[in-house]
């Protein structure tokens, strides 16, 4: 390739990074650019790989051309050693730039070795930097092209915008957590409740508890703020350990707000008296007012306002108790401020009156205490917890506020072990550069050395809704056929805040309600400002004119010319039912804006009906499958496994029916819906129940069950301990574990590897065989296999269905065969639907199979007579 072709290409790159600012995200901007360049290049894969804070290495973005098989799933966490051999180029500012893998086998081997290992014989590599920060590198694959090293320039182009677009979107997320959560508790804040309560479901149970810690001023006074500061956290713990950090908001100082959608009105009670237990344990004086909504109206704000007031008139009778200020030695025996980076601390109190200023020596300190002090069947546990780098990555991600703790034993003065409990609070937001705040407690008795509070991430969003106090009467009085609804915010306006101030912003907003105002007066129309940087127009309309209503807000946007990235987004709901509530259409112009937020190229939508219904149906079915399965309609078919040569019945498959209304309710229906509610667990559970009843049932005619396999979905088990559950079934309905075995998916093992093997230990030493479901539909590999301690491989069947079109498709399932023979696996093919599967099968060692060829799905009493008449026949 020559430089006429490189300078054709760089101008082309030019262009494509032009058009990728148009993008809506940055993130769709680097994927278009990726697919431009694989393509461009004729590579095979193009990768993004950031550095995270903990050191890491992980794969973010990835573009493959058709057929080449995706390594992000399968290539996270890298450590140093894994890309040193590109930062040795990188270091010397210098890509990595290799035409042909045999060219460089004397001058590095590390990288030679290194493409060996990754099937790699070209390759590009770039370093992300921005500002001095290391992001990262990008990676180009295989690239068919001549004259790699010619590409330098595009190389350094490709380098400066990932790196400007993976900081802006960190910028943004940055920009995010700030706005959207509680910098000292990790909760919720306004914001977050705010998009909260714009996700509940009308007509939902709902219970609203207001909890104010209404001391809190008086502990800042009388004992200093750092006090005040650990009681908060305190109090946000145990909220939070309740009600879950999803549904706990701290919406001022000292007040929270928390949500239960699925307590019953006789349960409210019994949780404000277990609440404030659980307070009076820890000392700590608060008011609780509760709300409790049998059928949800949106009226949340209401809920809210009653809830205050059971507080205040709470408080007001607190008020008249001689109660004292909570001591914050009735909390803690000692409390430490530390500053990690900086490796200082000073004791803020402490019961035995030592008290310091700022000293250095802080982890030292530690590790001499550790040897004099602490437990020896406690020091490894009291050694890891106090890692620099572990500590700042698991308050990173707590739910339930920026805390963590341990049980240790302690030397006491005495020479006994006294049990404490060590808290540490996350008081700075900034990880880079943190503030701890240490508490210890003594407790009399034994606590468990096990017990520690789990950490997970915290998500919340940003849209708010309003109540329309008179819009209702307003829409009745309207002549017009036709009512249009539009929701419309600001693009990016965060972060329009955050870059030109807080004023500039106000002023945005004003500027857009004034046009939007103009606009509404010539249609006899209102604008509802929501809040934020939302609002809401209502107006008559004669006739249902889409076309004028986009030329219309067209018009307004141009002419106010807003700025690129901050332009409004419009979603539209045109209705001539004159019943409808105005919270009903304001809904399902919010539906409609949802399809069109951040798309800067159009920002218009119209409401689509079939959208709507499909959310409202997918809900309706819930609500009926939650009924059905209380009734019973959820039944076992099962399947049988059968011996390709003989026909012989081997055992079974056990897959849900949904019998409903008299008819079965196909699974592609309902099980992905269940999947993304949580409901499945429910459902998988009551099948595996129905199983284990079925077979003690043939047990107890004396009939010898044949196994009967039963699918443990991801969903189970990220929720549940599998291995705990399945032994408590057979131990409970007295029948061998040997006949019920256990199918798990292999999307379920690559996304949680390790958790899975442990569980399918676990399985193993209780006595259940492990068969690994739909093998090669995702990410699997031949290698994949040697890792994977099962006893049975189920085919996917999409090898069968390709072969005739597809050759490899056949090379691949000899492969897996011969493999699975070698590591003394048996492996059974779904989807047989022809007797030439069935040969085809056969002749590459496959021996059992599954599919409509021999068997559909059928009931419990068909199988049984199936499996009878086969014994009967000798077969």
């Amino acid at each position: 390739m020559g430089t006429a072709d490189n300078e054709y290409r760089i101008k082309e790159l030019e262009k494509q990074l032009r058009k990728s600012v148009l993008f809506a995200s940055a993130e769709d901007s680097v994927l278009a650019l990726m697919e431009y360049l694989g393509k461009a290049l004729r590579a095979e894969r193009l990768l993004v790989i950031e550095k995270s804070q903990n050191g890491k290495y992980r794969i973010t973005r990835e573009w493959c051309a058709e057929g080449i098989a995706p390594k992000k799933k399968f290539k996270q966490d890298m450590n140093w050693d894994d890309v040193h051999c590109c930062y040795q180029y990188f270091l010397n500012d210098e890509n990595v730039e290799v035409e042909n893998i045999e060219n460089i086998k004397e001058e590095d081997p590390a990288l030679y070795n290194y493409m060996k290992t990754e099937n790699l014989t070209s390759m590009m590599a770039g370093q992300l930097i921005f500002e001095g920060a290391d992001l990262g590198y990008w990676k180009i694959e295989n690239i068919v092209i001549e004259d790699i090293k010619g590409l330098s320039v595009l190389a350094n182009i490709m380098s400066i915008y990932v790196a400007s677009l993976i900081h802006t979107k960190h910028l943004k997320e940055r920009i995010n957590h700030i706005g959207y959560y509680d910098k000292m508790t990790g909760v919720g804040n306004r914001h977050a409740l705010i998009e909260y309560i714009d996700q509940i479901n009308p007509g939902s149970k709902l219970a609203v508890f207001y909890i104010s810690f209404y001391e809190l001023k008086r502990i800042n006074e009388a004992r200093g703020t750092q006090v005040g500061d650990a009681m908060i956290s305190v109090v946000s713990d145990v909220i939070t350990s309740f009600f879950g950090a999803e549904n706990s908001f701290r919406i001022c100082e000292d007040e929270f707000i928390c949500v239960s959608k699925e307590a019953e009105k006789s349960e409210v009670t019994n949780i404000m008296r277990t609440l404030k237990a659980q307070f009076s344990n820890n000392s700590i004086n608060v008011s609780i007012g509760s709300v409790y909504e049998e059928f949800y109206q949106g009226n949340f704000e209401e809920l809210m306002a009653e809830a205050d007031t059971h507080v205040y008139e709470e408080k007001r009778l607190a008020d008249g108790e001689d109660r004292e200020i909570t001591h914050a030695t009735d909390l803690f025996d000692e409390m430490v401020e530390i500053h990690p980076e900086k490796d200082t601390y000073r004791i803020l109190f402490s019961r035995y009156g030592r008290k310091t200023e700022f000293e250095y020596g802080f982890y030292k300190k530690l590790k001499d205490r550790e040897q004099q002090f602490v437990h020896p069947l406690d020091q490894v546990r009291f050694r890891e917890f106090w890692n620099k780098e572990n500590m700042i990555e698991t308050l990173k991600h707590r739910t339930s506020g920026h805390s963590v703790y341990q049980n240790f034993r302690i030397a006491g003065s005495d020479g006994q072990w006294n049990w404490y409990r060590t808290t540490v609070i996350l008081l700075a937001g900034e990880v880079d550069n943190p503030t701890f705040l240490c508490f210890a407690k003594k407790f009399e008795g034994n606590l468990d050395p096990s017990e520690s509070n789990a950490s997970n991430e915290i998500f919340a969003m940003d849209r708010s809704m309003d109540i329309f106090s008179d819009a209702d009467d307003w829409l009745h009085s309207i002549e017009a056929p036709y009512i249009c609804t539009i929701a419309c915010d600001i693009n990016n306006f965060k972060l329009y805040n955050d870059i030109f101030g807080r004023r500039a912003g106000d002023k945005y907003l004003r500027l857009f309600n004034d046009e939007m105002t103009s606009e509404m007066k010539k249609w006899n129309g209102r604008v509802e400002y929501m809040n934020g940087d939302n609002f809401c127009m209502i107006f008559p309309m004669h006739k249902n004119d889409q076309e004028k209503i986009k030329n219309v807000i067209n018009q307004r946007v141009e002419r106010v010319d807003f700025m690129d990235g901050f332009s409004p987004s419009f979603g539209v709901y045109i209705s001539s039912d004159k019943n409808e509530y105005m919270t009903e259409r304001y809904d399902h112009a919010l539906v409609a804006l949802a399809n069109i937020r951040g798309n800067f190229s159009n920002h218009i939508c119209f409401y689509d009906e079939s959208s709507y219904q499909k959310m409202r149906n997918t809900q309706l079915l819930l609500m009926d499958a939650t009924r059905g399965l209380q009734e019973g309609e959820f039944v076992i078919y099962l399947q049988p496994k059968v011996e390709i040569e003989t026909g012989k019945v081997i055992g079974s498959e056990a897959l849900v029916r949904w019998m409903h209304n008299g008819e079965i309710v196909p699974p592609g229906e309902f099980v992905e819906a269940m999947e993304n509610n949580g409901y499945i667990v429910a459902v998988d559970r009551h099948i595996w129940e129905e199983v284990c009843k079925w077979l003690k049932n043939l047990s107890d005619r004396g009939i010898e069950p044949l196994p009967a396999s039963v699918n443990v979905s991801r969903i189970d088990i990220h929720f549940m301990d599998i291995a705990s559950y399945f032994d408590f079934l057979v131990n409970k309905y007295g029948i061998k574990p040997e006949w019920l075995e256990i199918e798990i998916t292999e999307s379920a093992y690559s996304e949680n590897s390790k958790k899975l093997d442990e569980t399918i230990k676990t399985l193993h030493e209780y006595g259940f065989r492990i068969l690994l479901d739909d093998f090669g539909s995702g990410y699997s590999s031949l290698n994949m296999l040697k890792s994977m301690n099962i006893d049975v491989l189920k085919m996917d069947r999409k090898f069968l269905l390709t072969q005739n079109e597809d050759p490899k498709s056949l090379y691949i399932i000899e492969s897996v065969v011969s493999m699975a023979n070698l590591l003394d696996m048996t492996v059974i093919t779904e989807g047989v639907e022809t007797e030439e599967q069935c040969k085809l099968l056969t002749g590459i060692g496959c021996k059992y199979c599954q599919g409509f060829y021999f068997y559909k799905p059928m009931p419990v009493g068909e199988f049984e007579a199936l499996v009878e008449k086969q014994r009967k026949e000798g077969i």
